[in-house]
């Protein structure tokens, strides 16, 4: 066997080196305060999903293809140039989805949509841009929005900007969580807030679903509460208690994990997480557009008439 014997030994020196560092570095541990320092007490991972308002916004390179989108795709092959005014500018904004919402007489359900190429070439912001009817007169300032709509703490609003494939749907009352805002693969949990018009995107990721092929996760919560929770609607949120033989676990894992807050911690810092629809609102309690027949010019911060509605 070799051992150490001499302080000559250059394992010898190494080692006290090495000895010295950790003393030195423990001195100035204990200077800092040690164990009972500010620092020392908090957690590792913070979890409130406000904070995660400083993750990276969207931007035109971190948009990933959004088949919820692909009906814009589609509709402008269709009928490219059937409401495009002759003035309008490029990228293309058009009117979509035809007069059923503007002739509803209920601010709450009455509304219009447009929508931005899918080959536009750059990202438009709307905010300012105008909605005027040449039959009454009636004219509407499209508002700011807010495009990471956080669970808690203070919401930013800022220009809305559509994206190529980005659609905005306008109503004309006031918006169920007080303001206008991007959709999010978390947002169809807010469903259940209200009766939208139209119905809101219902596409949130099922944690139970993951969760399924992890032998430990299956221990811990039971397979039978996993798989019955991986079954459930998209954005459903379960009933409290579960079912009873499923056990305290199951209830606290669904209490925890099914709702926009926890959805949002998990799923904000990925691409995905990005829709591709605006629900914008004016707050109005009275009706803007004809019920029978009206047409309405979508008009841009210069004065352009971008796209004209007729029915």
């Amino acid at each position: 066997m070799t051992t150490l014997t001499t302080p000559d030994d250059p394992r010898i020196r190494d080692l006290l080196f090495f000895l010295g560092v950790i003393a030195a570095l423990f001195i100035v541990w204990l200077a800092s305060g040690g164990p009972e320092r500010p620092q020392a007490r908090e957690p590792l991972v913070e979890a409130q999903p406000e904070r995660i308002i400083d993750l990276p916004s969207r931007t035109f390179r971190n948009i990933p293809t959004r088949t919820e989108g692909e009906w814009v795709r589609t509709w402008f092959e269709a009928v490219a140039g059937m409401f495009q005014h002759k003035g309008s500018v490029v990228p293309p904004v058009r009117f979509a989805w035809g007069v059923a919402g503007a002739r509803m007489d209920d601010p709450r359900r009455e509304f219009l949509v447009i929508a931005l190429s899918p080959e536009a070439t750059t990202s438009v912001s709307i905010s300012g841009w105008k909605l005027t009817s040449r039959l009454t007169g009636t004219s509407v300032v499209i508002p700011q929005g807010v495009e990471d709509l956080v669970p808690q703490g203070a919401r930013r609003e800022g220009p809305i900007r559509l994206f190529p494939g980005d659609y905005a749907i306008l109503t004309t009352g006031a918006s169920p969580v007080g303001t206008s805002f991007l959709t999010n693969q978390c947002t169809g949990y807010l469903a259940g807030l209200t009766r939208w018009e139209p119905p809101l995107l219902q596409v949130c990721p099922n944690p139970a679903k993951e969760l399924l092929k992890d032998a430990g996760a299956r221990r811990r919560y039971g397979i039978g509460c996993l798989a019955y929770l991986a079954r459930l609607p998209a954005c459903a949120v379960p009933d409290s208690p579960v079912v009873a033989q499923f056990g305290r676990q199951c209830d606290a894992f669904a209490a925890q994990h099914y709702s926009y807050a926890a959805c949002y911690a998990r799923e904000r810092s990925k691409p995905s997480f990005w829709g591709s629809e605006w629900r914008i609102f004016f707050g109005l309690e009275k009706d803007l557009w004809g019920n029978r027949h009206d047409i309405v010019d979508l008009i841009d911060a210069r004065g352009n008439v971008v796209a004209s509605l007729r029915y």
